[in-house]
């Protein structure tokens, strides 16, 4: 089987491990008091009585001075323990993947059912369970640092790089000597050349 032995699923359990630990720590964050400029506190003035008599301003300007200073207040220091967020956040993940999904609450059409029992093809449950859906109505509730990670991911834009790569070795299928092959032909000889890693592995 191919994800048992390139331990595809590993690598990708071990990679949606880490990328939840840092969900789990933005979710769990503190949350900072921002201070804004319509905010800050302002300074009150000590009353002095003025001489009539003296002329010289200069005191004055080095008492404004002295008023206007600021100085930048350091928070309280928190220490948070880095292992029992990761211990945290690691027991949620791995509820989350034993969890079971019932796919037949959440369908694209309810007339197309999923069987609850038994195996199911993958292809099948892509095709008719609405993620989204899934994530919108119990996810955000149950699983908000994995819906976390659900958005980031489905709302990631694809790039045709694939669709490119497939279009170039179309090309190279049909030259200038082979301009007149058959569309079915061409579409085949495609097929065949753009899997061929997969083909030689037995997949398919």
């Amino acid at each position: 089987m191919l994800l048992d032995e390139d331990r595809l699923f590993d690598k990708t359990r071990a990679l949606l491990k880490e990328k939840h630990r840092d969900a789990w720590r933005a979710f769990h964050a503190p949350v900072e008091d921002k201070i804004g400029d319509e905010e800050e506190e302002e300074v009150l003035a000590i009353p002095t009585e003025n001489n009539p008599d003296d002329d010289d301003d200069g005191d004055d300007d080095d008492d404004d001075d002295i008023l206007n200073m600021t100085c930048e207040l350091e928070p309280d220091d928190v220490s948070t323990d880095e292992d029992t967020t990761e211990k945290d956040a690691d027991e949620v993940f791995e509820k989350w993947m034993s969890h079971k999904v019932k796919f037949s609450e959440y369908l694209f059409d309810p007339k197309q059912p999923i069987k609850a029992v038994g195996k199911v093809n993958i292809k099948e449950i892509v095709a008719k369970f609405d993620t989204m859906n899934y994530f919108r109505k119990t996810g955000t509730k149950d699983w908000p640092t994995i819906t976390i990670l659900a958005r980031i991911h489905f709302s990631k834009m694809d790039n045709s790089a694939f669709q490119e790569r497939v279009f170039s070795t179309a090309a190279n299928v049909m030259s200038k000597v082979q301009n007149r092959m058959n569309f079915d032909h061409l579409e085949m000889r495609t097929l065949l050349v753009q899997n061929k890693d997969l083909i030689r592995k037995n997949i398919i």
